[in-house]
């Protein structure tokens, strides 16, 4: 199932920085001297050619230095895949990043675009016919993102990102809908964590809306709303390591199901029509393991099935009991109405049909108890009894069959078997609230 619906600001905001984020990434972390090859083009002695290393997203970088051979007065950057970023300099700091999409007549790192580059006179030859996809401007200390604009490929804004008197970064997502904005979202100035955001339809009716704490708390929620304004999910972040998912019926209000996210795994939890009692509580623990709790009328949980992954290679056919969604029973717990102490406990031998161990405690003691053990072939092999524990401890007495089958068998009630989809599972990957780099190092 999926538990998180696309969002139009995220979405938009990595697709912009897909190709910037390698530029910050790449001149955060590669010097412009030192472990390259630095040659001099022919046509102007005033460019530093940087070959980069075959691992690199980057192919080159020319680099213009004043006189000193110190201060950068500009720098282009040519990507593999084509795309190409022009940074501008004033005073050896950098003020701006402009991104520009592949010139189509050009194979990228092909020869032609390499004979291109070693005849540049000026950084920003042939770019003037390039679209220009993202433009970034830079405070004055050179690293802090200013402003930010991306282009649709006809020109119209895509997006736009500007400080508020707050000094937060707000990003405008602009779409071809009947308000001309998809989304809105604010972040904060210094570390770039998502404040407040709302994702419109093209009708301009709210589609989801986000909104963190001010107290500087991870506590945050993020709302998806119908087209009718009611809610249908909602996420809570609670905590750093305590998020869960909440989705309700079509009135908004009454909640249906809610995916918590854990230490142990990923739990779905299911409501009745009411949205107040707890049906039952799925447990996916990995990809292999998934455990069902089943609840009644007050509240109380009655049974516990676990389901494990069928493996067809080793298990019989005729071994294989009931499958679910290709997984089978490996034990039921049947709880007493604490809904914790275990009344029966049951286990399977791989495949799902045969039973392995039955024990019985009528009880919530440890005693009586009756604990059953039977062979592959379905026929009791022993049976442990235990009374009653008084003033002292009662002896538990073992009963042999003969060997060879036997026609006892374990009683298992059909409820046991009862089945509840298991797919699709929840994403294991736990929603986090969402960043965007406002910090660019150009070292």
């Amino acid at each position: 199932m999926s538990l998180f619906k696309d969002r139009k600001i995220v979405i938009a905001t990595i697709a912009v920085f897909s190709i910037v984020g390698l530029i910050w990434f790449a001149l955060a972390h590669s010097p412009v001297t030192g472990s390259v090859d630095t040659h001099w083009p022919t046509k102007s002695k005033n460019h530093t050619l940087l070959v980069r290393p075959a691992d690199s997203k980057e192919s080159t970088r020319l680099v213009d230095f004043a006189p000193d051979q110190k201060t950068i007065l500009g720098m282009r950057i040519e990507y593999r895949d084509g795309h190409t970023a022009l940074v501008s300099y004033q005073n050896g700091q950098p003020t701006a990043i402009k991104q520009y999409a592949p010139d189509s007549t050009v194979q990228p790192n092909g020869t032609d675009a390499a004979k291109a580059l070693v005849s540049l006179k000026s950084l920003s030859d042939g770019l003037s016919t390039r679209q220009l996809q993202t433009v970034i401007e830079l405070k004055a200390d050179g690293k802090t993102v200013k402003s930010l604009t991306t282009y649709r490929p006809d020109g119209n804004y895509a997006a736009v990102g500007v400080r508020d008197a707050a000094d937060d970064f707000v990003v405008t997502i602009y779409g071809d809908g009947l308000n001309g904005v998809a989304g809105l979202a604010v972040f904060n100035g210094t570390d770039g964590t998502l404040k407040s955001e709302q994702d419109f339809r093209d009708d301009g009716t709210v589609e989801s809306s986000f909104t963190a704490q001010s107290d500087g708390s991870s506590q945050a929620k993020e709302t998806f709303f119908d087209a009718d304004g009611n809610r249908t999910k909602e996420v809570l972040f609670e905590g750093d390591n305590d998020v869960s998912i909440n989705e309700f019926a079509a009135d908004g209000k009454t909640i249906k199901a809610k995916t918590s996210f854990g230490y142990s795994g990923v739990t779905v939890t299911t409501y009745d029509a009411t949205g107040t009692n707890v049906v039952s509580e799925l447990n996916y623990a990995d990809d292999t393991h998934i455990n069902v709790r089943y609840f009644d009328s007050k509240g109380n949980a009655y049974m516990k099935q676990q389901w494990v992954k069928l493996d067809t290679t080793a298990v019989p056919a005729d071994q294989v009991g009931v499958v679910n969604d290709g997984f089978v029973l490996n034990e039921v717990y049947e709880y007493h109405s604490d809904g914790t102490s275990t009344k029966v406990d049951v286990t399977f031998y791989p495949g799902g049909k045969v039973v392995k161990e039955y024990i019985s405690k009528p009880t919530t003691e440890y005693r009586p108890s009756v604990d059953q053990n039977f062979r592959e072939d379905g026929s009791l092999d022993n049976t442990e009894t235990c009374g009653p524990q008084g003033d002292s401890w009662t002896p538990c007495t073992t009963t042999k069959m003969p060997d060879g089958p036997n026609k006892i068998r374990a009683k298992v009630p059909e409820s046991y078997f009862k089945v509840t989809p298991l797919l699709p599972a929840p994403s294991v990957q736990k929603p986090t609230i969402p960043s965007f780099p406002l910090n660019v190092d150009l070292r």
